[in-house]
This record gives C-alpha cells, structure tokens and sequence, in this order.
C-alpha cells in the first residue's frame, strides 16, 4: 500500500497589463487557435487560447432551413438557441464551426440556398476580443514573478502563457519602434538599400564594393552619426536588415507606405532568394514569418492593398495613420507632408530621371541615394519618437 503524494501547491500568479501588438487565428485538428501578442511593463508576451469555433448567426426561423441545406451535424459544426435577436427582432440561433475553413463553406453553402447569414465574417481572434470589451489593452493572469536573495527569477523571453483569462483594462504602454526605408530601382526589383532608424540605432546598409566606401562617407551630407555598411549583394543587405530586427527587437515598425511598398518589396526578394521572411518575433529560437492578406476592397486605382501581420509586432503606415487621424494634404508624399508637419523635406532633391532609368550608374548616385534612405528613415522615425504616440496619429491607430 503506498502512501498518498502530497498535492503540488497551486502557483502564485499575478494580474499583469497588456497591449495588443498583433493577433492570428490557426486551423487545428482540435479547434482554432489564437495567439495574441502583448507589450508589457515586462517585456513582450505570447497568449494562446485553443480549441476555438467559428461563430455567425441566422434567423431561428430558417433553422429547418439550414438544416435541409447542411444536412445533420457531423462534428464539424453545431447549432444552439439564444436569447439574441436580430436587427429585424427576429430570434436568432448560433451556428458553430471547427475552423475557419469550414465556416466559410457552410457561408457560401448557406447563402446560395437564402440563409440570412450574418457575422460569419467576423475573425475569430476578433470575436474572442469582442465579446470580452477588449478593444487595445488588456490584463491577464501570469505566475508571479519570483524574487530569490533580492533579485528576481529571470522569466522566459518572450513570456508565452497557454489558456489564459482576459478582461478589458487600461493601459497605455511604452513602445519601442524602429523606422525603415527602402531604395530600389524603379520596377522595384533590384534592391539598393535599407535604412533603420531608432533613438538608439542609426544604419544604412546598401549593396555596393568597398572601394568607393570612403568616397560615399564623405559625400554623404549627414550631420548625425550614421553607421554605414557596405555589402556584396541584395542577399546580405536582407540579411543584416533582419538580424538588426532582431537585435533592435521594436514593438513597432513604421514608415511611409512602409507595408505596400517597402514591406511587400521585401517579401517578394526574400521569396527570390529562397529566404523566409522573418521579422516577427521569436518562439523556441525562431523568428515568426510575416503573414500577408489581401484587402477585400481596393482602391480606386485597383492598385491591390495589402495588410501585414508580423507576429509579436505591429506595423503602422505613415499615410494610413495620417488619414485616419483626419489630415489632409494636397499630397501625401513624404517630401510635402514633412515640409508641412517639419518645415523640412528629404536631404537631396529627385535624382535625374536620366540618370535614374539606368542602374549602370548606380555608384555614382549611391551617396544620394544613402542621404536620401537614411533622411527618410530619420525624418519619419524622429517624428514618432520625438511625440508621445498617445498624442499623434499612432493613437487612433492603437
């Protein structure tokens, strides 16, 4: 006969704030999936909610309806009364899905046979926020942090927490951000430079030879400290640019059309060159993909539009935070907004557009092309960092 184990003492845990830096759904087996990334007084951290359904709503008076058209449910979907009614107030019952993928079957299953379907739209890493009020920050419960001898338990970096509860809170956090820039040619294929600023880091790194690298410093008209860095091809230039992602390690990258341009140039040369385009944060020594999809409506211009997620980080767009926050300018190019906003545009005028159809001349204009790069970078980043975002356009974006 053994003696019975003494029970394990539940763990201490703590109520910690958060703000919402990116949110992401996954089909399993089980359920979906959904990851939040949070910015914390701690540090950045990782929430996992499993085994979710896809939700929507239709008329219970179309529920024999419905099931004429799905049949009897099979496990991967359910039907339940509620007490909610419609815009009609008409009494509606919830429909249930195993993942995103088959919700959206049963929608178009249902609509073509005249059920009024409605939130079948809604994401579900949206509706979980939804219906708990929670719209930027949040807290959770997390273990206490340990103290031992007067220092603490160094926590795992980033924190990553399976099944926590959330509620709505308020919390307005410190967030770092790093602002990019790019220089290609004018087809957008062949890239030339990266420029990262930050209050910390100032860099270019640009394809070239180092021969000419001393010229370019002293043609660079830059009164600041800047980092130059010369490498080999477009390969390296990627290369360096992700691994100072990781280093800088920024809740935020903006720029000025930084995720339609720069962010998608970037994608399709990772894809060229058969390397992931990594910028998220990392998990188990890995640094998460960015996940792109396409905007339902496009522009008058029938210009496709893009939105980019990168895991554990948000990625805001100078003319997209301008716009909501209700500006208006003649232009929205960089040059006239600064000039406006500023009272100062980009270092160097536009380069000849002679000289600019042909990359044969690209050493020659490489020292323009590293004051432009770097003053883009700096002139957007200064801007943000030198506000609190909670009184510039980044909060209506946040």
């Amino acid at each position: 006969m053994t003696s019975a184990q003494p029970e394990r003492p539940e763990a201490r845990k703590e109520t910690r704030a958060g703000f919402l830096l990116s949110r992401q759904a996954f089909d399993t087996k089980r359920g979906i999936d959904l990851s939040y990334w949070l910015a914390t007084e701690s540090g950045p951290a990782q929430l996992i909610i499993e085994a979710q359904e896809a939700v929507c709503f239709f008329p219970a008076a179309q529920s024999s309806l419905l099931q004429s058209c799905l049949g009897e449910p099979n496990g991967k979907w359910r039907i339940a009364a509620t007490s909610l009614l419609n815009f009609d107030h008409e009494p509606v019952m919830v429909l249930y899905a195993i993942s995103s993928r088959v919700m959206g079957e049963l929608r178009r299953r249902l609509v073509a046979q005249g059920v009024a379907v409605s939130e079948a739209d809604v994401r579900a890493s949206d509706r979980y926020l939804m219906e708990r009020f929670i719209s930027g920050s949040l807290c959770f419960e997390a273990p206490l942090i340990q103290v031992k001898e007067g220092a603490q338990v160094k926590e795992p970096a980033p924190l990553s927490l399976h099944q926590p509860r959330l509620k709505a809170a308020v919390y307005r956090p410190t967030l770092s951000a790093l602002s990019i820039d790019i220089e290609t040619d004018l087809k957008a294929e062949q890239l030339f430079s990266i420029a990262c600023y930050s209050p910390t880091t100032a860099v270019v790194f640009m394809v070239g030879s180092s021969e000419w690298r001393q010229k370019i410093e002293a043609q660079a008209s830059t009164t600041e400290s800047l980092q130059l860095e010369i490498l080999p091809n477009e390969r390296a230039v990627l290369n360096a640019f992700l691994d100072l992602v990781q280093s800088v390690d920024p809740d935020v990258l903006i720029g000025w059309n930084v995720v339609n341009f720069d962010l998608r140039v970037l994608q399709a040369l990772c894809e060229r060159l058969k390397l992931p385009f990594a910028l998220g944060r990392k998990v188990d020594g890995v640094a998460l993909p960015v996940v792109w999809r396409e905007a339902r409506e496009q522009g008058a211009t029938r210009s496709k539009r893009y939105f980019a997620t990168i895991p554990g980080r948000c990625a805001l767009d100078g003319i997209e935070l301008m716009r909501s926050a209700t500006y208006s300018f003649e232009s929205f190019s960089l040059e006239n907004v600064a000039r406006q906003l500023l009272g100062r545009g980009k270092l160097v005028n536009m380069l000849n557009s002679a000289v600019k159809k042909s990359v044969r001349f690209l050493p020659q204009i490489n020292s323009r092309l590293l004051a432009t790069t770097s003053r883009t970078a700096r002139s957007f980043g200064k801007s943000s960092s030198r506000r609190n975002c909670w009184n510039s356009p980044l909060r209506k974006a946040c």
